[in-house]
This record gives structure tokens, sequence and C-alpha cells, in this order.
């Protein structure tokens, strides 16, 4: 068995934006059948989280603190709880979001909208939220809940391994979110 060695290659920077490209053309296209089937609703919701983590440099679990009030649609920023994983306390930090991020964001929500009506009771804060219902630790959840850093983490690696085989010759995409959010040569 191969050791991975760490950290992990980058991705350089244009296939990067070949990466948020083929995800904009994937939740644009789920976005205008609005069927309201759960897949549309997951291409449009990876699109946003990938591209934020790419636009951010956010780490997974970062993602998946993100409630709607941080994100800032008026400034195009959105407020990120970060934690240096033991190298410091955790601390905010406000980090701009591109124009292609803020409209899959404002694409995803909808789409969140429609997933939380279906919930009986309050309102989820979490921006970024589970599309069906999930078990953890032996309890079931029902769709809307807050999507935990390994939803975000799984989320992609299901949508780079989809590629992998979709026959366009995409396995170069690493199945880590990690190597996509980190920069890279240019």
């Amino acid at each position: 068995m191969a050791v991975a060695r760490y950290p992990l290659p980058v991705v350089p920077s244009e296939q990067r934006l070949q990466v948020v490209r083929r995800l904009v053309a994937e939740a644009t296209a789920s976005d205008a059948r609005r069927h309201g089937d759960w897949r549309e609703s997951l291409h449009v919701r990876n699109a946003a989280m990938v591209t934020l983590a790419i636009t951010t440099g956010a780490r997974s679990g970062e993602v998946s603190t993100i409630d709607l009030a941080d994100w800032h649609r008026r400034r195009s920023t959105v407020t990120l709880l970060r934690d240096p994983a033991g190298r410091g306390p955790a601390f905010q930090e406000e980090q701009p979001v591109d124009d292609t991020t803020a409209a899959l964001l404002r694409m995803w929500l909808p789409h969140r909208a429609r997933i939380l009506a279906t919930l009986d009771g309050g309102d989820v804060p979490a921006l970024f939220v589970s599309l069906r219902p999930n078990s953890r630790g032996g309890v079931l959840w029902p769709a809307g809940m807050r999507l935990h850093r390994y939803g975000v983490r799984d989320a992609w690696r299901r949508t780079a391994l989809r590629w992998h085989t979709d026959g366009e010759h995409w396995t170069w995409v690493p199945t880590r979110l990690e190597q996509l959010r980190r920069p890279g040569p240019h």
C-alpha cells in the first residue's frame, strides 16, 4: 500500500479554473431543470461550497461552520471561523468572494429554502445543509441539517470520483479538497 506524502501536491491555478468552470456549468444546468430533485440541489450546493473553499482558502470544517448570516451579500464577503489546529486560538476572518462564487451562493439559496421547508420546526442557520436524511451515531437526521465537515469533504470526493469515470479525461482532478483550496503554482 502506498503512503501519502504530506503536504499533498496542489492543483495549478489554470487547472483550478477548469474545475470551477465545470462546477459552474453543472450547477447552471441543474438549476435550470428545476424538477425539485435533490440531485439538482446537489450540483448547485457542491459548486457553491467548492468555489467558496477555493476562493477563500477555507478548510472543510471552516466551510461547514458558515451560517447564512456570515455571508455579507452587499460587501461580497464571508466571515469564516478560522481554527488554526493547535497553532493558536480560533478567530474570525472576513474574506472576499468573487463574482462567480457569489452567483453560485445566490443560486443555492432557493434550493436551501426548499429543503428547509420540509423540516418541522425551526430554521437551521447553516449556509450548507444536508440534502437527504442520514444517520450519525445510530440517530436518523432529516434533510436540512448543518452539513458536517466530513459531509463537505465527502461531497467533493464524490464529485471528483464521478468526474474520473465520466469518460472526459478528468482523472487529474484530486479527490481531496485540500489540494484545490491551497494556492498553487501559476
